[in-house]
């Protein structure tokens, strides 16, 4: 049941993060590698 206790803290890491801007430059980086793929 470890990872069942790790899942709050893990997810107020991911919400500060977010809160913070530290994940904008990795979901452009990941949306830019995506619309290359559609580029005729």
């Amino acid at each position: 049941m470890a990872a069942v206790a790790d899942l709050v803290p893990t997810l107020e890491l991911i919400k500060q993060a977010v809160e913070a801007g530290e994940l904008d430059a990795q979901i452009e980086a990941a949306a830019v590698k995506l619309r290359a793929g559609f580029v005729k």
